[in-house]
């Protein structure tokens, strides 16, 4: 996967993650009206749902953090091929497909 696709994947799952934080809020809210009216088996159907949303979620953030981590990593070896090359333009352009590619 090319740096372009990498973050671009990252944008995704974070935009994921919001939609499931904003679910999950939803849910707890109608959890609290189903409590309120006595209903238990809405309550428990509600609570698992809030159950799952919770672990997509983290899994998003899961994927966030590991695509931050990817992305440092290329910026890494992208600057340690440019100082290898001496600092001069070459070694620019070869950093640069280090990091792009």
């Amino acid at each position: 996967m090319t740096i372009f696709d990498t973050i671009g994947k990252g944008v995704r799952d974070l935009d994921k993650r919001g939609k499931l934080v904003r679910r999950k809020r939803r849910q707890k809210a109608k959890q609290k009206q189903a409590k309120k009216a006595g209903d238990v088996a809405e309550v428990k159907r509600l609570g698992a749902k809030k159950k799952m949303t919770s672990k997509k979620r983290k899994k998003a953030q899961k994927q966030v953090t590991k695509i931050g981590q990817d992305v440092l990593k290329r910026a890494g070896e992208a600057g340690i091929v440019y100082a290898a090359g001496g600092m001069n333009p070459a070694s620019a352009g070869a950093a640069l497909g280090t990091f792009v590619a």
